[in-house]
C-alpha cells in the first residue's frame, strides 16, 4: 500500500513519545520450534520434530529520544511449516504458486479452524497400499 493524501498516518503524542500507526505497517516475525509428539505438516508426508513459524503482525511506530522503534500490534497471520519448506520457500521465488504451508491463525472471523493439528497425510497409507497391489501382480 502506498501512502496518498487520503492515506496518511495517524500521529498520537503520549507520556512514551509520538506514536504513528497506518494500515500498511507491519512486523513479519520469524521463529523455530521443537514439538513433541512429531507434528505433520501440510504437504509434507512425514512426521516432524521441529517446525519453524511465520507470523505477520499489524505494527506501529514510536519515536522517544531521536530513536524510532517498531512494534507488532496484533497478529494478522500464522504459518508453519517444515525446515525443507522454509528453505525452499526462501531459496525458489517465483516458482508457481509458492510453498505448501499449515495455516495456523488468520485474523478473520470464523472459517479457518485455527491452531488445530493436521491428521495424519493419507499419502502414506495410499502409498503402502498401492505397494502392497504391485507385488500381488
Amino acid at each position: 500500500m502506498r501512502h496518498s493524501a487520503a492515506s496518511k498516518p495517524n500521529p498520537v503524542t503520549n507520556q512514551l513519545g509520538d506514536t504513528e500507526s497506518h494500515e500498511s505497517y507491519g512486523m513479519v516475525e520469524i521463529s523455530r520450534y521443537t514439538c513433541n509428539p512429531p507434528q505433520n505438516f501440510f504437504g509434507s508426508s512425514v512426521k516432524h520434530h521441529s517446525g519453524i513459524s511465520l507470523r505477520i503482525h499489524k505494527a506501529i511506530k514510536r519515536r522517544s529520544l531521536a530513536e524510532d522503534r517498531y512494534f507488532a500490534h496484533g497478529t494478522i497471520i500464522e504459518v508453519d511449516m517444515s525446515a525443507a519448506q522454509f528453505a525452499d520457500m526462501v531459496c525458489s521465488p517465483n516458482i508457481g504458486d509458492g510453498v505448501p504451508c499449515t495455516l495456523k491463525f488468520i485474523a478473520m472471523p470464523e472459517g479457518v479452524p485455527q491452531g488445530k493439528v493436521l491428521p495424519p497425510a493419507p499419502r502414506r497409507t495410499c502409498a503402502s497400499a498401492s505397494r502392497r497391489t504391485s507385488r500381488r501382480r
